[in-house]
């Protein structure tokens, strides 16, 4: 049985409250699926934490840095389609039609996503200086 824990600021870890919850297959409620922590609300602040400690250095990465490692991201979550497609019929009961639909429509949304990252939104204004322009955005 898979166990389940928090991936929060780099490392897997169980819950604080070291509670958990058997997740059973809807279809087959003699299968166990995994074993889910109980996460709280501290859980998810300490998330909330790591994130923002996160941001400073992964928001000095360049736009397409950041796309490149998202997309690698996707290409490995997409190597794996089948697996993830099962998975998700097995936790929430959906077909396994269905649940390919679903992951496929989040993979697409998810490259578009990436993409809106390259465009960067503002306004260029002339500058005083020739052959220079002022971009005007908000960061």
């Amino acid at each position: 049985m898979k166990v389940l824990q928090n991936y929060i600021g780099g490392e897997w870890r169980p819950s604080r409250s070291g509670g958990k919850k058997l997740v059973l297959n809807p279809a087959n409620r003699a299968e166990v699926v995994c074993e889910s922590p109980l996460s709280t609300v501290a859980d998810a602040e300490d998330a909330i934490v790591a994130a923002e400690r996160a941001f400073p250095a992964w928001s000095r990465f360049p736009a397409p840095q950041r796309a490149e490692l998202l997309e690698a991201a996707l290409r490995g979550l997409e190597s794996r389609e089948d697996e993830f497609a099962l998975a998700i019929t097995r936790e929430n009961g959906k077909t396994l039609r269905e649940s390919r639909t679903e992951l496929r429509a989040a993979i697409k949304e998810a490259h578009f996503q990436i993409g809106q990252g390259r465009r960067f939104g503002g306004k260029v204004v002339p500058s005083e200086q020739p052959g220079v322009v002022c971009y005007l955005g908000r960061f």
